[in-house]
């Protein structure tokens, strides 16, 4: 016998970390690794407003920085494909437990992306099932109002100089300042 109920699903806040502290003062600017982490593990998605004791400059001197930054996660992205494919989906991750039948639930998500990471590593059973029409509603909702398009923004990196890293990264006019 069925019954009807409520089903709610509360925002998560991730949290937010620095990734490569401490690092080795060397006299250039040291900006920080972020990281965004979830309930189910790190969360995609890009930074803004990266501030160092509320400055926007990259610190060059040794001291410990309060860093605050704005995340915007990517994930609704992922929701949007997969409403748009030809089958909707919903993945459910089981994993072994001592219980019987030996297996518990520990995932169920409409990004396929969150999938692919469980269906890669293989230690868990991974299907995937028909999206049923009030969670799609609910989530098209979700989509229409968080959704942001990014325009794809290729990243260019610094050169790197070979002469400066036999030097042990100094620069030649740092050498002359020096003496």
């Amino acid at each position: 016998m069925a019954s009807a109920g409520t089903f709610v699903i509360n925002k998560a806040t991730p949290t937010l970390s620095v990734t490569n502290s401490p690092v080795t003062y060397n006299g250039a600017p040291q900006a920080a690794t972020l990281q965004a982490t979830g309930v189910s593990g790190a969360i995609t998605g890009s930074f803004s407003n990266v501030n160092y004791n509320g400055s926007a400059t990259v610190p060059t001197n040794a001291a410990t920085y309060a860093i605050t930054a704005d995340f915007a996660p990517t994930d609704t992205t992922n929701y949007r494909d997969n409403l748009t494919s030809a089958a909707p989906s919903v993945w459910v991750v089981l994993r072994e437990g001592d219980a019987p039948p030996g297996l518990v639930l520990h995932l169920v998500t409409v990004d396929a992306g969150e999938a692919h990471v469980y269906a890669d590593a293989g230690n868990d059973l991974l299907e995937a099932l028909p999206m049923p029409p009030g969670l799609r509603a609910v989530t098209e909702a979700f989509v229409a109002e968080h959704h942001v398009e990014r325009r794809f923004q290729k990243r260019r990196r610094d050169r790197a100089d070979p002469e400066a890293l036999a030097r042990g990264g100094v620069r030649p006019d740092a050498e002359e300042e020096a003496g």
